[in-house]
């Protein structure tokens, strides 16, 4: 039996759309818990994925593992009756992937329910580097203060920018961590005089990957053991420490997209949030 939504509102749907990975244990370690998170928060919500990745929603269904595109997604929704529908990008920026694969793919489809709404991607505004600067910080402390290095994915688009704005929340907030990116402005042999200043000569650092999983960038890229950041750090006398966690494992990074969901839920039902504010003025009067 399908759950119902936001009564007389009708049966609503909550799509979470990631980039997707063919890693099993990647997505049983950051995306399922961050689905899982969203379904015990929002009981009253039907929680459903989907990944945007092509490639990837290939190789999982030659393993024989369906996952559907967000356009099929929400063309199951509609069959299913589902009057409205909140779609939660996983994607961190408002680029491509974000620009393409949700916005202007799902776009169209939008006639097919009463209520639609596209969330905001993770770091979209000041308080989301703020929160994820809460993240970086508590990292800090598991390496024990000493030099973190990021790994994020980076991009050709102009929002590959809001990594440098986070790096200045990082600088401000005096978190001893610096940002690189497997594509972008902030490539890794652009950042290593930064880390030697960062690091020292011969300092220790720990590689966490900013990325939602730990899947194949982080594990070859990153920490892999043939022409990695890992190896590469190695040559130049650094002690590396790698981390495989994706930020999808981290119960503050849950928080986080759990109030972007919150923030998409209240501009598609304004009636019923200006209802409960109404109420609690009364109550408290």
């Amino acid at each position: 039996m399908k759950k119902k939504s936001q009564n007389d509102y009708g049966k609503t749907a909550l799509l979470a759309v990631s980039f997707g990975t063919s890693h099993p244990d990647a997505d049983a370690a950051a995306i399922k818990p961050v689905e899982s998170a969203l379904q015990s928060v929002f009981k009253d919500l039907e929680v459903r994925r989907a990944f945007t990745s092509k490639k990837v929603v290939s190789k999982l269904a030659s393993r024989g593992k369906y996952i559907p595109s967000p356009e099929n997604a929400l063309n199951v929704l509609a069959g299913e009756g589902f009057d409205n529908v909140i779609v939660q990008p996983l994607h961190f920026l408002k680029g491509h992937e974000y620009e393409k694969k949700v916005v202007a793919a799902l776009e169209p489809l939008k006639h097919k329910f009463k209520r639609f709404v596209i969330g905001r991607p993770m770091l979209s505004d000041e308080k989301d580097l703020e929160d994820l600067a809460d993240i970086a910080a508590s990292l800090s402390e598991e390496a024990g203060g000493e030099f973190i290095l990021f790994m994020g994915h980076g991009s050709d688009h102009s929002a590959d920018s809001v990594y440098a704005e986070l790096q200045k929340v990082l600088d401000k907030r005096k978190i001893n961590a610096l940002i690189a990116t497997v594509e972008g402005n902030l490539v890794l042999d652009s950042v290593l005089p930064e880390i030697e200043k960062r690091a020292g000569r011969n300092g220790n650092i720990h590689l966490f990957p900013l990325m939602l999983v730990a899947g194949d960038h982080a594990k070859n890229d990153m920490a892999g053991e043939d022409e990695s950041w890992k190896t590469l750090l190695e040559k130049y006398g650094y002690k590396v420490y790698t981390y495989l966690n994706g930020l999808g494992e981290n119960l503050y990074f849950q928080q986080i997209v759990v109030k972007h969901v919150r923030e998409s839920r209240k501009t598609i039902f304004p009636e019923k949030y200006e209802k409960m504010r109404e109420s609690k003025k009364k109550s408290s009067c």
